[in-house]
């Protein structure tokens, strides 16, 4: 959203993203609903109404959501409600994982080989390096 379309300018509104993005994310796998008309699908006259509104916050699609789960389940379901099932999940999985040994700033970093090499040259140049780290990851001694 944000390095492809430029959606959140500020920081507050990457911050929203940030806290919201998770949650529905979760309550989708909840629920077992796709993602995809949350994400990916504007509404034709999302311009008119929502002021081009990207698709994560058009309310439409947080009620439809919200109807979806009513039609299946015959409980009526605010989005609030959406919200704050999906943080009691969320919380619950981020526990279990540092419970687990995993959550910490340690584990929440890209492995330095999925950032490079990114050419032959490079590879080569470092040889023996990616392929003893790669040897280290299948032994699981990363």
């Amino acid at each position: 959203m944000d390095q492809t379309k430029k959606q959140l300018p500020t920081f507050d509104d990457k911050a929203e993203a940030l806290y919201y993005s998770p949650l529905f994310r979760t309550w989708f796998s909840l629920v077992g609903l796709c993602k995809l008309p949350w994400n990916d699908i504007e509404p034709a006259n999302n311009w008119e109404i929502y002021q081009g509104m990207e698709a994560a916050k058009v309310p439409e699609h947080v009620q439809d959501y919200c109807w979806l789960f009513e039609g299946v389940t015959g409980k009526p379901l605010a989005w609030e409600k959406l919200i704050l099932e999906s943080e009691v999940v969320h919380n619950l999985q981020r526990l279990f994982n540092l419970k687990m040994g995993y959550g910490t700033r340690k584990h929440d970093t890209i492995p330095y080989r999925a950032m490079g090499p990114v050419t032959k040259e490079e590879y080569e140049s470092r040889k023996e390096r990616y392929d003893e780290q790669l040897k280290g990851i299948v032994r699981g001694q990363h």
